[in-house]
């Protein structure tokens, strides 16, 4: 329970809200692009409400109400909602993470509470999420401290990892080349450039069937496979893709990412 009892009714209102999968979270997705489905885009914002809430509460002792915390949060859901492309490989609730963050602390630097991180801290948080990253794409579940700790392989990294989380629980890690709020950044000229490139993309969806079939069939394979084309809406990583087609996980990672390359020069041009 809250100090505040209108709170307390959001939160209940909130629960009801079902989570998503990340099949049912892309399929959502896909129909706010392909049809600019107001239903799908309100579901896929309220069935996230409580993620919000989840994130904000990591701001408190920043000096902002909670209620001011998950309202900001809430705008950076929408913008997330408005901005995510599911052809891409990143799990909804990933992405807009960091549409929340900048949100709210946005929002704080405006009270005049700056955050301050150690630039030690920047790089080994930016560090650990790189290599939870690619522990995912190898074994296909989510990395913990221990887990990224070991591919380090330096005395007393699992507790500088917990140390560098801690201090950057309300930064967003704008260094990191793969965070889309880093890519928000860019010039306007870029911005122009990459939402061209995105309509481009859309408009070639359909044609996704047919493009596929002009790959090698491995080719082919392995990008349905990755991207859940294969009937199962089940996204595999590359460990279990390697398993399946008798390849190693960098041969079949770069037969991808060649194959994904020569996709969108083909979608975009």
């Amino acid at each position: 329970m809250s100090a505040d009892p209108t709170l307390d009714g959001y939160f209940t209102e909130v629960a009801r809200a079902p989570l998503l999968s990340k099949a049912e979270a892309n399929g959502l997705a896909w129909r706010v692009i392909a049809w600019k489905d107001q239903w799908a885009r309100q579901k896929l914002i309220e069935s996230n409400l409580r993620f919000v809430i989840f994130l904000a509460k990591k701001y408190r002792r920043y000096g902002l109400p909670l209620k001011d915390l998950i309202a900001e949060g809430n705008i950076g859901l929408i913008r997330a909602v408005d901005k995510f492309d599911p052809i891409f490989e990143t799990r909804f609730t990933t992405y807009a993470k960091w549409w929340i963050r900048e949100a709210i602390h946005r929002a704080i630097q405006k009270t005049g509470r700056i955050v301050s991180v150690p630039a030690g801290h920047q790089e080994l948080a930016i560090r650990f999420q790189r290599l939870r990253r690619k522990i995912a794409d190898e074994t296909g579940r989510n990395a913990t401290v221990t887990d990224v700790a070991r591919r380090i392989r330096k005395r007393g990294t699992a507790r500088r990892l917990r140390k560098a989380l801690e201090a950057t629980a309300t930064y967003t890690y704008p260094l990191d080349p793969d965070s889309p709020v880093a890519v928000e950044r860019r010039s306007t000229d870029q911005r122009i450039i990459e939402q061209h490139d995105r309509d481009r993309w859309h408009e070639h969806l359909d044609r996704l069937p047919d493009l596929l079939a002009e790959l090698d069939p491995l080719e082919a394979k392995i990008i349905k496979m990755r991207h859940g084309l294969n009937g199962t809406s089940r996204n595999l990583s590359f460990s279990t893709i390697a398993d399946r087609t008798r390849l190693s996980i960098s041969k079949t990672r770069a037969i991808y990412e060649n194959a994904i390359g020569r996709l969108r020069i083909t979608m975009l041009t």
